[in-house]
């Protein structure tokens, strides 16, 4: 069973945050470029452009150089899901059963931020290693007249020695602060004389925390 920790990242330069938020913006840039593409195909054609086929169409823009190879991955991915959402939509809306307007998705604002996305980081020394690509380590070098300098993100205390799936960067508040996203696998525990007759039914509030009722009463 795959489950999430998230944890505010902490402790990091103002340079090093700067970094964040640039490749959070390159990460906005490209989804934007990747939803370009199918919207015009789409436009042209009537139909779906493909995460495969697309994907391959926007090798060619700055903002891919400038990214790590899985962080465009998973941009093109979220465009894939988006657009499929979409069709889906639409082939309802054909058959009747939807009534509300349906629109192509909508770019994200120019000032705006994307998450990073690492389906499979690099992890040394109980830390998960910030990847960046090999024309941005150039690119720093020419810029700042420096060599990019590595850092990392430690892992939880709870989930070191879990298999961890999935690590993102998520900017919040416009960039303001961030937070790490652990995906970690842990082993699923069985349920003994479950009785599926009864449930239990949790209701969050907005002046409460949660309401609950079961079966029981």
């Amino acid at each position: 069973m795959l489950v999430t920790q998230s944890i505010q990242i902490r402790d990091l330069t103002a340079e090093q945050y700067e970094i964040l938020r640039y490749q959070c913006r390159l990460a906005k840039n490209m989804y934007n470029v990747g939803l370009y593409k199918v919207r015009q195909f789409f436009f042209a054609e009537n139909r779906f452009l493909a995460y495969e086929s697309n994907y391959h169409h926007c090798k060619d823009n700055e903002n891919y150089g400038l990214l790590h190879s899985q962080v465009v991955q998973q941009c093109l991915k979220s465009v894939d899901e988006a657009i499929r959402g979409f069709f889906k939509l639409l082939e309802r809306k054909k058959e009747g059963k939807l009534a509300a307007r349906i629109s192509l998705p909508h770019y994200l604002k120019k000032d705006g931020y994307f998450p990073l996305v690492y389906p499979q980081p690099y992890i040394k020394e109980g830390a998960i290693q910030f990847s960046v690509s090999n024309k941005f380590r150039k690119n720093y070098r020419e810029t700042k007249g420096k060599a990019f300098k590595a850092f990392k993100f430690s892992i939880p205390p709870m989930i070191k020695g879990k298999k961890i799936h999935e690590f993102s960067i998520i900017p919040k508040y416009n960039g303001r602060y961030f937070v790490a996203q652990f995906v970690y696998e842990i082993k699923e525990e069985r349920v003994e004389n479950l009785d599926k007759n009864q449930c239990l039914s949790l209701d969050l509030g907005l002046n409460n925390l949660v309401a609950a009722i079961d079966t029981n009463g």
